[in-house]
């Protein structure tokens, strides 16, 4: 009986294992005759790119300025009291402000005012009065200058301003600027004596109604030779005296009442030609006389990273030199992240550079990582590190919102210089963060992708009802409501050599007939924007700001899914009737509800992306026996493809080239028959509109007396086998072996 059982379970294994294996062959033939027009394959497509502007740091409005990222670095200025008797023209003390410029191009300024002020309406016989000294003042016309700014504020704004041994020829006077020259020998003391109430009336010839506010002293050098000058006794008279001697420290011998911007040592931002890509690098170099020196560039970001969409930030960075370094001279990479709607901030702090064992810097409460090369000089290093990655790590969330990426080099000891070198930055995450919105919250929970401010619009929410998986997108507006989200792509390629893509699927669920209903979305390129209307009730304003617009097939239709899949490179040369070599800064999704209208619609699966090269797949060829001509057939995916091409070889000859033709179901061409014994070597070729060119592998048959089937890919056959075996197997195993001991036990 037992041995009946045992026959009977191999004959059920063997009876279920033959009915997966025959299947197997005609899913592969299925596969082979699917339809060329299939869905996107976002697998094969770059829907991912780099999103930090100016990647190589290749370009700059000057020397010091890198296009497309924020940056900036302090200048050498200095204001203080001074008591040298050289220049103090009575007591102790005078005031002293010095500047100078470490580049022509960036100017440095230093600025003495008070620190409050009681201001007065209509003021009469004001006088101010003050002595002053020009020590060294270079270049002192459309240059460097020392100046005096005297507001008046309220109902609008009116300045006189008096240059001290110095011009700016540019200038004019105007209805609410004039400018007065005043006159006086450099390195002695001059004194300013005026009466600002009767020179606003010889500027604006009217005497001032306005309130007297401020005035300030300003000197500014764009030179690398010091600007430098003192002032003493300063006396500000309206009837009762407001400053003047020992009243508010007119006369400097105390510390309190005067106001100045901070002390800084020289920094610099600038492009240096020692690099590890193109042409250069940037530069960031603080040195420090015991003032705060600091350099910091970064870009505003607003990229949202999940499971689904994690992102990669890389550079290259070099710590190119360091002298007398303490523990006040640091550098360090700082992200600032948050989690959309739940408002959680997140900081992340990559140390690049600090002396001795404690943290110099803020962290924040978030967490403190060590870049690789972290305190290694003179040696390229490589930072690649995915944002994401670092905050789930130790933190509980769905996504984050990456708001800011900086980086600053800092000193504020004496003595102390450090250049560290930067190149080849990327920031790689999806185009559009919307992709198939899998990564979303709750049903209902916004949606932080084309409106990525701190204030997102309730109107465009998740929901289950979806093109494909288990989330999309929901917009619904009603009564005059309108959404305008816009994503950020920090200059997008789009020329002859890219195949660029917008693919996306909307489904209306409900729109009234109300003519201010109007729904598009619209592509900012470098100098032109493109609009595709989804859908519209009436003529298509053109006040909405857009240069042209393309009405997409399906517009207005309702309850079904939607394709836009729209070559960007194409509908450019289109609409504006030049190949386009520009880039694509943003894409906006616009919706408006007309008064008393109503619009619900849906977004899913919305990507741009470069299409690489076209796909070839599912060769199969039939029948290769004699005299008998053999069909060829392919599956080849591109959405702008422009040839499919059979090459084959008889034998040792040449090759011959054949036109395939789209079936719709596959690509098909015939070798003419050929005789017993007859071997013929094949590939197919497949060109795309841009040129991109794809061949499959080659492969070959031998002309025989009977049909042999065609080769085909074992591999999948071979794995579905030896699972399918090995469960079963197991199963036999299990039935006759594990489970009668079982019972026995």
């Amino acid at each position: 009986m037992k041995n009946h059982l045992k026959l009977l379970g191999i004959l059920c294994v063997i009876l279920w294992v033959i009915p997966i294996i025959t299947p197997l062959s005609e899913v592969n033939l299925i596969q082979r005759e699917t339809s060329t027009n299939a869905e996107t394959d976002t697998t094969r497509v770059e829907w991912k790119t780099n999103l930090f502007p100016n990647p190589g740091f290749e370009s700059w409005y000057d020397d010091t300025s890198p296009e497309s990222i924020s940056s900036g670095f302090t200048t050498e200025h200095y204001a203080y009291y001074e008591t040298n008797p050289t220049y103090v023209n009575e007591g102790a003390r005078s005031f002293v402000l010095q500047a100078r410029a470490l580049n022509p191009i960036d100017y440095s300024e230093a600025v003495l005012r008070r620190a409050s002020w009681s201001s007065w309406n209509n003021p009469t016989n004001l006088t101010l009065k003050f002595d002053w000294f020009i020590d060294e003042l270079p270049n002192a016309i459309d240059s460097n200058y020392l100046r005096l700014r005297v507001r008046f504020a309220a109902p609008g704004e009116r300045n006189l301003y008096y240059y001290f041994e110095s011009q700016d020829t540019v200038l004019t006077n105007s209805t609410n600027n004039c400018y007065f020259q005043i006159s006086g020998p450099i390195q002695t003391w001059n004194l300013f004596d005026r009466n600002m109430t009767e020179d606003y009336f010889e500027a604006f010839d009217t005497y001032p109604t306005y309130q007297f506010y401020t005035f300030e002293i300003q000197l500014l050098s764009r030179t690398t030779a010091y600007c430098r000058a003192y002032f003493d006794d300063v006396w500000l008279v309206n009837g009762t005296t407001f400053i003047g001697g020992s009243i508010s420290n007119g006369n400097f011998e105390s510390s309190s009442i005067w106001q100045t911007n901070q002390n800084n040592d020289p920094a610099l931002i600038s492009k240096s030609t020692t690099r590890q890509e193109g042409e250069f690098s940037l530069n960031t170099t603080v040195m420090s006389n015991g003032n705060i020196s600091s350099a910091q560039f970064g870009t505003y970001n607003n990229i949202r990273a999940s499971s689904l969409n994690p992102d990669r930030l890389s550079f290259q960075w070099r710590i190119d030199e360091v002298v007398s370094a303490w523990v006040n001279t640091y550098a360090y990479l700082r992200i600032y992240c948050r989690n959309g709607t739940e408002d959680v901030e997140f900081y992340l702090t990559y140390a690049l550079f600090y002396v001795g064992d404690s943290i110099p810097y803020e962290t924040y409460g978030g967490q403190e990582l060590t870049a690789t090369g972290f305190n290694v000089t003179n040696q390229w290093h490589t930072f690649d590190r995915s944002i994401w990655s670092d905050v789930s790590s130790v933190n509980t969330t769905d996504f984050i919102i990456i708001d800011d990426i900086e980086v600053e080099v800092y000193s504020r000891d004496s003595g102390a210089r450090i250049t560290i070198l930067f190149d080849d930055i990327s920031h790689i995450t999806s185009a559009l963060s919307d992709m198939g919105y899998e990564d979303q919250q709750h049903v209902g929970d916004e949606i932080w992708t084309w409106n990525l401010g701190d204030n997102p619009s309730p109107s465009y929410t998740v929901t289950d009802i979806a093109h494909s998986g288990s989330r999309a997108a929901r917009l619904a507006l009603a009564n005059g409501e309108y959404f305008g989200g816009e994503q950020y792509l920090e200059k997008y390629q789009i020329n002859e050599n890219t195949d660029v893509w917008l693919d996306l699927y909307w489904r209306i669920e409900d729109w009234t007939a109300d003519a201010g209903n109007l729904l598009y979305i619209e592509v900012y390129f470098e100098e032109k924007s493109l609009a595709y209307i989804l859908a519209n009730n009436s003529a298509v304003p053109t006040g909405n700001g857009f240069d042209a617009f393309i009405i997409v097939p399906g517009h207005n239709a309702e309850g079904v899914w939607t394709n836009l899949q729209r070559n960007l490179y194409n509908d450019y040369e289109s609409e504006f009737g030049t190949p386009p070599d520009t880039y694509v800064y943003s894409i906006i999704l616009y919706g408006e509800a007309g008064s008393g209208g109503q619009i619900e619609v849906l977004f899913d699966d919305v990507y741009l992306y470069n299409d690489p090269g076209p796909k070839i797949e599912s060769i199969f060829f039939t029948p290769t026996i004699a005299d008998t001509d053999v069909n060829v057939s392919a599956q080849v995916y591109d959405p702008s493809l422009d040839s499919v091409t059979l090459h084959y070889q008889i034998g040792t000859g040449a090759w011959n080239e054949v036109a395939m033709i789209d079936t719709g179901a596959s690509f098909n061409a015939t070798i003419p028959g050929q005789s017993i014994g007859t071997h013929v070597e094949l590939y197919v070729e497949a060109v795309d509109a841009f040129g991109q060119i794809s061949q499959s592998s080659q492969v070959g048959y031998t002309v025989t007396d009977i049909d042999v089937p065609p080769p085909m890919d074992l591999l999948p056959l071979l794995v579905a086998v030896i699972v399918v075996t090995v469960a079963g197997v197991i199963l036999v195993v299990y039935v006759f072996v594990i489970k009668p001991k079982q019972q026995v036990g």
